[in-house]
């Protein structure tokens, strides 16, 4: 995956997703939209547009969730802010060399397992 490119899943359309489309579009980004045909296919093999076998109707994740893939540091120092001025808020995740086999459903539930991690962990008050 050479070309920068942010996987977007938005299992309901968030009122941002407009947001997101002009931040990557200023940013000289390619974002992918990630149907639920999708859900279980390689990250990898996302942007190809591949839809491949799948069970008949997948189970939707409850919530979007975002790949950043191939992006630079320069570019991560522009994007996240630019996220975060314009209310983007969900599920994120960087293309590593160890989760770029993973399904974006085993990448969500890690995700979330993290969460639950930090969030058990934050002092209170």
């Amino acid at each position: 995956m050479p070309t920068p490119v942010i996987l977007f899943y938005d299992p309901i359309p968030s009122p941002w997703a407009g947001k997101l489309k002009a931040v990557c579009a200023i940013q000289g980004l390619w974002l992918h939209a990630v149907e639920n045909a999708q859900l279980d296919r390689p990250l990898l093999s996302l942007p190809d547009g591949g839809i491949g076998e799948t069970e008949a109707r997948p189970e939707p994740l409850p919530e979007p969730v975002m790949v950043l893939c191939g992006l630079t540091g320069p570019q991560l120092d522009r994007l996240l802010p630019a996220l975060r001025k314009e209310r983007i808020f969900c599920l994120k995740a960087l293309l590593t060399p160890t989760n770029v086999g993973w399904t974006l459903r085993q990448l969500y539930t890690e995700l979330c397992r993290e969460r639950e991690e930090l969030e058990a962990h934050r002092p209170e008050g």
